[in-house]
């Protein structure tokens, strides 16, 4: 929904106004939901349950015809950072499956899934990472969900279980045209956004719903 929005902003020539804007959005939401949902939504759940009945099915449709013909339909075919860091995550365990387990690193696997995960979809709210393309951002993500975890987490790591880690992170290193100092860069500022994130009010708990970090656990109010 973002890259479609952020693309049609960026190519069209229309003045938009605040309704635009919100029209977009709605529009936005319903062209990427095509491409992830097994069942579509209607269009009169779009109307009533998406836009709350403040657009009509032919503004939505009219809409859905504009986006598409500015943005171009070879553009939605588009990879997401969560997509990525999902691909490079499953290829560890496909590939190094038995290792995993030698090292007895299967509870640090689970924890880096769920840091990095959550962590991909935290960048997509801060306007400082679209210069980076979304497989650097990945490699990013797990590049400081490895730090968060090791900060975070009470597990202790011997010296062979490190090495390992470390392996792996240099041969993501090798899938991008970034250098490591550029991705240590962005891996630090990625977790500044983590702990910004988490200070912000009505913001903060949001992506704990889909993926909840153990260490981000609130006390239960009496």
């Amino acid at each position: 929904s973002v890259h479609v929005m952020n693309l049609y902003i960026s190519k069209t020539k229309k003045l938009l106004k605040d309704s635009d804007v919100y029209l977009l959005g709605i529009t936005s939401m319903f062209i990427a939901h095509k491409y992830e949902e097994i069942y579509a939504f209607s269009l009169n759940d779009v109307v009533k349950k998406i836009s709350h009945n403040s657009f009509n099915a032919n503004q939505i449709r009219q809409s859905e015809k504009d986006v598409v013909k500015t943005i171009s339909l070879d553009c939605l075919i588009y990879s997401s950072v969560f997509e990525f860091v999902k691909v490079f995550l499953f290829d560890l365990v496909f590939n190094n499956g038995k290792s995993l387990k030698q090292e007895r690193l299967e509870t640090f696997y689970d924890m880096i899934s769920n840091t990095t995960l959550y962590l991909s979809m935290l960048v997509m709210h801060y306007n400082e990472f679209y210069c980076y393309s979304n497989c650097a951002k990945a490699v990013g993500c797990i590049f400081a969900g490895k730090q968060l975890v090791f900060e975070n987490s009470k597990m202790e790591f011997n010296e062979s279980q490190k090495e390992f880690v470390d392996e792996w992170l240099d041969f993501l290193l090798e899938q991008i045209e970034y250098s490591q100092k550029k991705i240590e860069e962005l891996a630090d500022n990625i977790i500044k956004a983590y702990y910004n994130y988490q200070n912000a009010s009505g913001l903060n708990r949001n992506l704990d719903v889909f993926y909840p970090l153990p260490w981000n656990k609130k006390n239960k109010k009496k």
